[in-house]
């Protein structure tokens, strides 16, 4: 199909304006550039803060009939005590409510929409758009890191948009990784390296552990995939290489951050030793404060945002903030349900496509062990959705496929 069939595609069908506005969620920071282009045209600052919101709710009027097949009642009632719950958190927990005025907006215009993205993803009808779609995040990364950041900012390491940066990126390079290890192809093994790169540049150590954790768990799990003797090779090699030349290679990538003036925190750990690169730069302090405070939570926790008040920040771990937050059994109820589902997902999926992509999700919610909150990043919620999206088509397809087979 060429560009200008599938813009006819996307704008005169549903089923093609319901896969756009997926791919555009999942490739958001591809609108995000647009918007920075039209800020800066005449009369952008008006139009630009509204560009986003209207180019999803334009697709989702267009789409909304075919989308509304792949939700059920449950959904909208999932949200519905999501909401109320939120809203009952101000009665509860009054001393939360600076931290609940500051998550409204993220929680239900972001992380909440994006359950309903992951019950509508069939990877296999999309994976091909998402798989161009993350390249083009990856190339357009490059080019605003290389070309237009400014050195100051680069190199301040505890500039935390850094963070944001590397975690909005992680998605897109772990899915680059996938499409060369699903299929080899050396164009995609050298953007993924470029992302891989690029995350390297931002100093952040958990995207780096996040890429490599899917990389290990593809080629240990998936077993027949193809190129896999290519693929095990070349890590081989690679592998083989980085132990026996680290020392000049550090020593090469910390010469060349800094001739282009990106972060080299990364580097100066691992040139430090094992101790360097597994400190938690402050995250265990923050982690003993939270567990002593769960001898004496109350059954039903400190509220949602009750971690600011022993260490004025979320926790670092999803974990922490679920029993801080909704108490120790509560809470342990929440996560188990969430690994329920997930295992269930897993068992649901049918082709290498549907657990791949489920990999790559899982990879990118591990970050909320180590980093972020759950109220401001939907890789859970998008795990959720399409674990759920995944059990309902397959069960349907079985419900389908027996009754064909009692004729």
């Amino acid at each position: 199909m060429s560009l200008s069939q599938y813009i006819k595609y996307s704008f005169t069908t549903h089923k093609g304006a319901a896969e756009l506005l997926i791919a555009l969620a999942w490739a958001s920071p591809i609108l995000g550039y647009v918007k920075a282009i039209v800020l800066r045209l005449p009369f952008g600052e008006v139009f630009g803060e509204i560009l986003v919101p209207i180019i999803f709710f334009v697709l989702l009027c267009m789409s909304f009939s075919y989308l509304s097949k792949f939700f059920r009642g449950s959904d909208f009632l999932f949200v519905l005590l999501l909401f109320t719950g939120y809203l009952l958190q101000y009665i509860l927990f009054p001393a939360n409510e600076e931290v609940l005025d500051e998550y409204f907006l993220p929680l239900f215009l972001t992380v909440i929409p994006m359950f309903f993205i992951g019950v509508a993803i069939d990877i296999k009808d999309i994976f091909k758009l998402f798989y161009i779609l993350s390249i083009v995040c990856v190339l357009l990364q490059a080019i605003n890191t290389l070309f237009f950041e400014t050195t100051e900012r680069l190199s301040d390491f505890e500039d935390r948009a850094q963070m944001y940066e590397a975690y909005k990126l992680l998605p897109h390079v772990v899915f680059c990784f996938w499409g060369w290890l699903k299929k080899f192809n050396v164009f995609s093994l050298l953007v993924s390296l470029l992302g891989l790169f690029l995350l390297f540049s931002f100093g952040s150590r958990g995207p780096v552990a996040c890429v490599l954790l899917f990389v290990a768990l593809y080629v240990l799990l998936f077993k027949l995939f193809k190129g896999k003797i290519i693929v095990v090779l070349l890590l081989g090699i690679l592998a083989a290489v980085i132990v026996l030349y680290s020392d000049v290679i550090m020593l090469a990538l910390q010469n060349l951050l800094s001739q282009l003036g990106l972060n080299i925190r990364i580097i100066r750990l691992l040139t430090e030793g094992e101790s360097a690169i597994i400190d938690s730069s402050g995250r265990d302090e923050l982690s003993e404060i939270l567990i002593r405070q769960l001898d004496i939570t109350p059954i039903f926790g400190h509220g949602i945002g009750g971690t600011w008040k022993f260490i004025g920040a979320y926790s670092h771990s999803i974990i922490l903030d679920f029993l801080i937050s909704f108490g120790l059994i509560p809470g342990m109820l929440l996560l188990l349900s969430i690994l329920y589902i997930i295992i269930k997902g897993y068992r649901a999926c049918k082709t290498v496509e549907e657990k791949g992509f489920l990999l790559v999700l899982i990879c990118c919610f591990a970050k909320l062990f180590i980093s972020y909150t759950f109220l401001s990043d939907p890789s859970w919620t998008l795990l959720l959705g399409y674990c759920v999206g995944v059990i309902r088509r397959n069960r349907n397809q079985g419900v389908i496929l027996a009754k064909l087979n009692s004729l």
